[in-house]
């Protein structure tokens, strides 16, 4: 009898961003796998033409209404009792806590959960991070206990920090989710008559280091007035760390940058590029960055947990929230512009060394 995999997340947007492929490989071992989440009805069509089950779940990321979480806590109880998955996969914060805590009182034994970053209440030193940071400590304790689940993350300091409430050899460090090198293929860096562009791609999050990059920007165009910086990414306005519209509207009229949304398509992005950017306050592995990596792109990012992972002779690493330093690491590729290139192959090698999915995906093959 074929086995079931069901990976509970989010939103389809990041299923897709994110897991689309490694759920693609769940099905070559063999499991029958339904992809549990909120779904836009375009999406949920792809998801069962490519052999998905799809069961959509009415997650609320953001959302603390007590009535909308319990609607949300019963259908994921209703979906593993009538499924009876083999194995759940859960991905990030509350598919973790609610999929853990069904799969508790379901005595599902095989349960595998996963952490992309560590999210506003970790990055951010506010009244309401440190409340949504007492209250994930709660939910650990509630949906863990004696349960047997293992936990990946994706960085050394992620595991310190959730080994306050989980046992050292349940929690594994596994560095990113993979990048498809076949989607993902060197591209030459783009022509003359382009001017030189930095470009950060990343949700309109203050933590991700965009109010830095804007001000780089403003004082970079005094000296170099021709160069291009792209700000890549849609809004999240359910985000505490959110930056509203009117203030990307107010950049862009004054033509500091050129915010273009969220693209899709980020190979056309990168071919416009240089030098790939994200001054982050925090990150699991930066799926963005890899994704540059992989075309070929030298990188300015944070000597942070997550983003340090990403340099090894193909970029610069600054400190978060030093616009300084974000200026002068971008000042060094006009001052060296070999740079550029070199750093950028330095780039796809450190891709092909540690971030291949074919690397990744056996690594998490281990906890099925």
């Amino acid at each position: 009898m074929q086995k079931k995999l069901l990976l509970l997340a989010t939103k389809d947007s990041y299923v897709l961003s994110h897991r689309y492929d490694l759920a693609k490989y769940f099905k070559t071992l063999g499991y029958e796998v339904c992809i549990a989440c909120s779904y836009e009805k375009k999406n949920l069509k792809r998801f069962e033409k490519d052999g998905f089950i799809t069961s959509p779940i009415s997650f609320d990321r953001s959302g603390i209404n007590p009535f909308k979480e319990l609607k949300t806590l019963y259908e994921i109880y209703k979906l593993y009792k009538n499924g009876k998955p083999d194995v759940v996969y859960q991905v990030a914060l509350k598919p973790v806590f609610y999929g853990s805590f069904c799969a508790r009182l379901l005595k599902i034994s095989k349960i595998i959960n996963t952490f992309g970053g560590v999210g506003y209440a970790f990055t951010a030193n506010s009244f309401k991070a440190n409340l949504i940071k007492r209250l994930v400590w709660l939910l650990f304790k509630l949906s863990y206990r004696k349960t047997d689940w293992d936990l990946i993350v994706q960085n050394q300091e992620d595991k310190d920090l959730w080994n306050t409430y989980i046992p050292e050899s349940k929690i594994h460090v596994i560095q990113g989710v993979g990048i498809n090198l076949q989607k993902h293929q060197s591209l030459p860096l783009p022509p003359s008559t382009e001017p030189f562009t930095f470009t950060l791609v990343a949700r309109m999050l203050w933590t991700k280091g965009i109010g830095e990059f804007i001000n780089a920007a403003k004082s970079i165009k005094k000296t170099y007035p021709l160069t291009r910086f792209l700000l890549v990414g849609g809004l999240d306005p359910n985000n505490p760390a959110h930056i509203p519209l009117t203030v990307l509207e107010k950049w862009q009229e004054e033509e500091v940058v050129q915010w273009l949304g969220h693209q899709d398509n980020l190979k056309e992005i990168y071919e416009k590029t240089h030098v790939a950017v994200l001054p982050s306050y925090r990150e699991g592995v930066p799926k963005s960055l890899l994704e540059a990596m992989s075309y070929e792109r030298a990188v300015i990012t944070t000597n942070t947990p997550g983003c340090k992972e990403c340099v090894k002779d193909n970029g610069f690493l600054v400190k978060p929230y030093d616009t300084l330093e974000l200026i002068d690491a971008m000042k060094k590729f006009f001052k060296n512009p070999d740079l550029i290139e070199s750093m950028g192959k330095q780039s796809r090698h450190l891709i092909l060394e540690k971030f291949d999915q074919d690397i990744i995906f056996p690594m998490i093959k281990k906890f099925l």
